[in-house]
Formats: structure tokens, C-alpha cells, sequence
């Protein structure tokens, strides 16, 4: 997983490159899962160059193709997760009502957030395992 908290004027389309490299320099990736603010050429070429399939829901606001081999179906079974993840964070971990200042602040907000949703989500898995046992 990476995170980059960026200043507001900041495309969150111009960052998936970076934030790929982040991740697949420490291990190997076969998915993105990224939401439709990435929905741009250069980040699915980028999943591509790593040897990974980006999965990213079609930003119809400019009315356009998915790249060469995808469909808007074939992104849909796969981005609902990740749209859970974000509503989540934004939602119940208050990262569209935030009430701190400055871009060092928020970075440490957004980082005890994907703590805490992480280790949610851990603790969920065991739980499922034990019971299953």
C-alpha cells in the first residue's frame, strides 16, 4: 500500500506513477485497485510497466474509451472495494471533515487513518478465521 497526502491544487492522477513505483519497489503487484480521479493513459501504462493490471473505474466525465483490452465491465467487479476503502476513510475516519492545518498534519491524520483501517481489516480476517475453525 502507499499513501501520498498532496496540497489541494495536486491531481490525483498525476501521482498513481509515483505511488506504483513506491509499491512494486519492495515487492511484487499484480492489481492497482485505484479510483476514478486516476483514470488516465500514463497510470495504466505505468501498472503495465511493472507487469500489473490497473484496475480503475472509468471517469466518465470525459466520456472516453477504457485503454486497448478493457471494458467498463471489466473494472466494475474489482473497483467496488476500493471505493469501500476510500468512503470508509473519508466517512468514519473523518478524512473529508479533517480538523487539523498544514500538509504535515494532515499526512499524520491520513497515515493513523490507514492505520486504523488496516488493522480493522486484519482483525476482521482472524476473527473469520476463528470462527470458521
Amino acid at each position: 500500500m502507499a499513501l501520498s497526502v498532496t496540497l489541494a491544487h495536486v491531481n490525483d492522477g498525476d501521482m498513481a506513477p509515483t505511488l506504483i513505483e513506491q509499491v512494486t519497489a519492495g515487492t511484487k503487484v499484480k492489481f492497482f485497485m485505484l479510483d476514478a480521479g486516476y483514470d488516465q493513459l500514463k497510470n495504466y501504462e505505468a501498472a503495465r510497466n511493472v507487469k500489473a493490471q490497473a484496475i480503475i473505474p472509468m471517469n466518465l466525465r470525459n466520456e472516453k474509451e477504457p485503454p486497448a483490452g478493457m471494458t467498463s465491465s471489466s473494472t466494475y467487479n474489482k473497483r467496488t472495494s476500493v471505493e469501500r476503502c476510500n468512503s470508509r476513510l473519508k466517512t468514519y475516519l473523518t478524512a473529508d471533515a479533517m480538523h487539523v492545518w498544514g500538509i504535515q498534519k494532515v499526512t499524520t491524520h491520513q497515515y493513523l487513518n490507514a492505520i486504523v483501517l488496516l488493522a480493522s481489516a486484519l482483525a476482521m480476517a482472524r476473527k473469520s478465521r476463528e470462527a470458521a475453525a
